[in-house]
């Protein structure tokens, strides 16, 4: 069967979710890691799950929570004070799944939610705001000042996933152009059920946003996008300078990157973006590619040659050599 025999996967057996995230977090200042699992219970149901564990991989702390409904919750943010959850209208259809149709379907009539919490808390303190109906999964970063909460998100005006079916319109390119958006929500107005987004960057579109992950739950400075088509290619966008870089190698699409630290004290942003690049000269064939976050315009500083094409790569984590176990001898 496909039933996971190792209960590494859920914690020692302490994790309530049947689901998980495939984008954790990690507290740079206490280590400690999080994550969340929605359609917890089971099929279809609302309750989401959101939990941490210290570092040695012991559940510390869990709660509970419901959905306004059942649907899509990629990625989440997680602050110094807080938890913020993301609902968009891509909604669980369960009259199509009972039909052997797929898992969702993109409601543009639903509303998309906000839902933030204390971290640590037991849950009952969580609000839900709506906003612009934005397709959003993937979260750069997020950080809190007192009751003013910020997180920042790749995500378009519409149906981003056209493998999903569309309820009310066709399948709009346009509209699922993903761009940076801030979402912002001052939990001090207690009156207050609406976030606040803008764009940042208009002229940057691409998906899969990625941060320096030793800056998760801060206040951040470098974000990364992946772009495609004439801006095909790693976009470093600079919040503080308010610029944007694009690193790009001539005849190859790029698959999300993943930022290295040049050391384990380097400054926020200084080391390498690191990902596959596949040659539309060459079939598809791939080259892992390293930039230099220094020296983007030099184009990469290393490129290692697959003989053969390798699946575009999503959603890892840079592991340095002294956080990997000693490896063991064999005979």
């Amino acid at each position: 069967t496909l039933e996971t025999l190792d209960d590494y996967y859920t914690f020692g057996g302490k994790l309530e979710s049947e689901t998980h995230t495939a984008h954790p977090k990690i507290d740079p200042l206490t280590g400690e890691y999080f994550g969340f699992g929605y359609q917890a219970t089971g099929l279809l149901s609302k309750d989401i799950v959101v939990f941490s564990a210290d570092r040695d991989g012991s559940v510390n702390w869990q709660v509970k929570v419901q959905a306004p409904y059942a649907g899509m919750m990629h990625d989440f943010a997680v602050t110094q004070r807080h938890v913020i959850l993301y609902l968009t209208n891509m909604v669980a259809d369960e009259n199509r799944i009972k039909a052997g149709g797929v898992h969702f379907s993109y409601d543009s009539k639903a509303p998309c939610y906000l839902g933030v919490m204390r971290r640590g808390g037991d849950g009952k303190d969580l609000r839900w705001f709506t906003g612009p109906n934005l397709f959003c999964t993937h979260v750069m970063g997020g950080w809190s000042e007192g009751d003013k909460v910020t997180v920042d998100w790749d995500g378009g005006e519409g149906n981003q996933f056209p493998f999903f079916p569309s309820l009310h319109e066709p399948f709009d390119p346009v509209k699922s152009t993903g761009r940076i958006r801030r979402f912002t929500v001052d939990l001090s107005r207690k009156s207050n059920d609406r976030f606040q987004a803008e764009t940042l960057f208009p002229e940057v579109t691409g998906v899969l946003s990625r941060q320096d992950d030793r800056f998760h739950t801060l206040p951040y400075r470098y974000g990364y996008l992946n772009g495609f088509g004439r801006q095909g290619g790693w976009w470093i966008v600079d919040h503080q300078e308010k610029k944007v870089q694009l690193a790009s190698v001539p005849d190859y699409s790029l698959s999300e990157m993943t930022f290295v630290p040049r050391r384990p004290d380097a400054a926020e942003g200084d080391g390498y973006l690191i990902g596959v690049g596949s040659s539309q000269k060459e079939s598809g064939r791939s080259d892992l590619i390293l930039f230099d976050t220094q020296h983007i315009a030099e184009g990469p500083i290393a490129r290692v040659k697959m003989p053969f094409k390798v699946v575009d790569q999503v959603h890892g984590f840079w592991a340095d050599a002294r956080d990997l176990p000693e490896p063991t001898a064999t005979v």
